[in-house]
């Protein structure tokens, strides 16, 4: 562009001698991630990267050509997996982030959000442009309030969405231990999921799809989601919106916030239905699935690691009882809080504080600390209590007038005859339209749709031309009678006169 504003990115490609050394020089003092994206002309992915974080003087994104040396160090050649992405931290010779494979617009955006606050680097303000003074008005600060803590079902179902359409198919091909992983993780949301019946049938049909292969791509992935999502009517809304979840600015909670409170839900859904249960084990059943997606699927690659370390060093026998996941899974956010606490990448509008703060819950503190007795009741109660506010315009709508129906909590054992019938139905090539049945008369139900090729429509026949041929025999009979039957009439009337 020959009349490129002063503030926007350069488009060009980078030099061909270009090495990181020389990149990290032409990024400037501020810089604190590179971003190297090898991607063939029309480079239209780095272009909308460039554009997105043009504003944030600490990431430089640069443009490579698969010709480049450097692209050819860093093994990019195959045109079939272009574009791929490369992420710097500064003061490291190696990258911290490489794409396995072909990576989308999205999954650089968020990977490269994501590193920003995993590393404690809040992103800059915008520099200031030539505007209207209206314009000016980027960002709306939000008030902290506790309502915004209550769990939401559109923050529950937001994250789910994105863990089936962002996290998830970041991996190019999901096959052995991450299949494993993967295959957990889907089971563990099939039984104790948050949400609706649709929900459930969602990870229900997953599940079932997942059984039977022990490898699937990003792209089959991505497109079952989307065939079993449109199947149920879309259970999972696909704009994501966060109203407790919601952070000060776009970049900050929002989806991190999101899994947290699902994952705590999920641990109190797993009470609600295992706590009878003598052979249930919350080590297994809960705690290692989620450990597993965590570690390998969140796209915040260190917090995974900090996350599997974490559950490597836990006794996993004092974890067996339905309740005990729900303790483990609190401390452990309780931990990551008190580490995260007014650090540069805390939100300053929700500061991180140990859960619950006695102005909610005043019975589990004492001098001592918490009462874990007290903590587990109110975690059951809180995470039970899931509320279906909507928002407009990031705004809440309607708070806390709507509650998720406790009389139609979803059962798992519920959900799965509902399933198993509509298998039944679908082997027995049952339209969803279905055809007119008949009924005996001393029968209580339907019998089966009426087949023309058994012997009962020979009964039927036989009975109708039966009474087709009486009415014909009366019929002409009356015809033979009518004229006497008239003269009769007649000749009666007049002998009375």
């Amino acid at each position: 562009l020959k009349q490129r504003p002063p503030q926007w990115p350069s488009f060009d490609y980078a030099d061909n001698s270009s090495t990181v050394e020389s990149l990290w020089q032409l990024a400037g003092p501020d810089a604190t991630l590179l971003a190297l994206i090898v991607e063939a002309y029309p480079a239209r992915v780095t272009w909308a990267e460039k554009i997105n974080f043009a504003k944030d003087k600490r990431v430089h994104i640069v443009l490579l050509s698969s010709g480049d040396a450097l692209a050819k160090s860093l093994g990019a050649t195959t045109a079939a997996d272009l574009p791929k992405f490369y992420l710097y931290v500064k003061g490291q010779e190696l990258p911290l982030f490489s794409s396995e494979a072909k990576i989308t617009w999205p999954q650089i955006r968020e990977k490269i959000a994501e590193r920003l606050i995993a590393v404690g680097i809040e992103r800059m303000a915008p520099s200031a442009v030539t505007a209207p003074p209206v314009v000016q008005q980027t960002e709306q600060t939000i008030t902290a309030s506790w309502n915004q803590f209550e769990v939401q079902l559109l923050d529950l179902t937001s994250a789910m969405y994105y863990i089936l359409k962002e996290e998830i198919p970041r991996r190019q091909l999901i096959e052995g231990e991450n299949m494993t992983a993967l295959k957990l993780w889907i089971h563990m949301l099939k039984k104790y999921a948050p949400g609706t019946v649709p929900i459930r049938r969602l990870f229900y049909r997953i599940d079932e799809w997942l059984s039977q292969t022990s490898q699937v791509s990003a792209e089959q992935w991505i497109a079952k989601v989307d065939s079993v999502q449109s199947d149920l009517g879309y259970p999972l809304p696909t704009n994501m919106t966060w109203i407790a979840c919601r952070g000060s600015k776009p970049y900050l909670r929002g989806y991190s916030c999101g899994l947290w409170t699902l994952l705590h839900t999920i641990t109190v859904e797993a009470f609600r239905i295992e706590q009878n249960n003598p052979s249930f084990d919350a080590a297994v059943e809960v705690i290692e699935p989620i450990h597993q997606f965590i570690y390998r699927y969140f796209s915040c690659e260190a917090c995974g690691k900090h996350f599997h370390n974490h559950v490597e060093k836990t006794d996993k026998s004092a974890i067996r009882r339905a309740a005990d996941s729900i303790m483990w899974l609190w401390r452990t956010h309780n931990i990551v809080n008190k580490i995260l606490a007014k650090s540069q990448s805390e939100d300053p509008a929700f500061p991180k504080q140990q859960f619950p703060p006695a102005s909610i819950c005043a019975p589990c503190h004492n001098n001592d600390g918490f009462v874990e007795s007290e903590v587990l009741n109110f975690l059951i109660a809180y995470y039970s209590d899931i509320k279906t506010d909507s928002a407009e315009g990031g705004a809440l709508k309607s708070a806390a007038s709507k509650r998720f129906n406790p009389r139609f909590v979803v059962g798992v054992d519920k959900v799965d005859r509902l399933e198993q019938a509509e298998q039944r139905l679908r082997r027995e090539n049952l339209d969803a339209n279905p055809q007119r049945r008949w009924k005996h008369i001393d029968a209580n139900d339907y019998v089966k749709p009426y087949d023309p090729s058994s012997g009962s429509h020979f009964f039927y026949l036989f009975w109708l031309s039966i009474m087709a041929a009486a009415i014909f025999i009366t019929y002409m009979k009356y015809r033979r009678n009518r004229t006497k039957f008239w003269k009769t009439f007649y000749y009666y009337n007049d002998y009375k006169l």
